[in-house]
């Protein structure tokens, strides 16, 4: 289970815990992301109290975040019936990513950190100002309950994916105001 854990970094299958949820919800919530129409949004303003998957994409013509990018496409059923919503977010400008995203027939809403904010203290910039690929998971409280760095796992790296929205629907309560 990942309570208490919000983040899991993941390299060559290893998992450790990345850091407390109050270091990041300040920033989680007031980081404005663009989206490809051009307005502006917040990822739990975005996810609206549902659970989130987010792609943090290298750039359009990665390889490894093609392949990443499909997976949530072939798997946008599968979030639509467990209530989750998908995102992705990137770097590269607005108009690259809405020509990217009619270009690959994307369905979900694709992101521009004109900023580097969030991503950058989530770990996925590199020092020499490259993103690095991977995802995080948002739980339905806007909380980062999961995220996991470079090249994609495949099946182990879903069913990690499909581990935190399991437990974050077994603790969905913990985000309802007390009455």
């Amino acid at each position: 289970m990942l309570r208490g854990v919000v983040g899991l970094v993941v390299f060559g299958g290893f998992l450790a815990p990345l850091w407390a949820a109050e270091d990041l919800s300040k920033l989680l919530n007031q980081q404005r992301f663009v989206r490809t129409d051009g307005k502006e949004w917040t990822l739990p303003g975005l996810a609206n109290g549902s659970p989130m998957v987010v792609l943090v994409l290298k750039s359009s013509d990665c390889p490894v975040c093609l392949r990443q990018v499909q997976s949530l496409v072939d798997r946008q059923l599968e979030f639509v019936r467990l209530g989750v919503q998908v995102g992705i977010v990137a770097h590269s400008d607005t108009a690259t990513l809405a020509a990217f995203k009619k270009r690959q027939q994307i369905p979900f809403p694709i992101l521009h950190e004109s900023r580097p904010g969030l991503l950058k203290a989530l770990g996925y910039w590199r020092s020499a100002g490259l993103l690095i690929p991977g995802y995080f998971v948002l739980d339905a409280c806007g909380r980062i309950a999961f995220t996991s760095f470079g090249r994609r796992m495949g099946s182990l790296e879903d069913e990690l994916i499909l581990k935190a929205l399991e437990d974050i629907r077994e603790h969905a309560s913990e985000c309802l105001p007390a009455s």
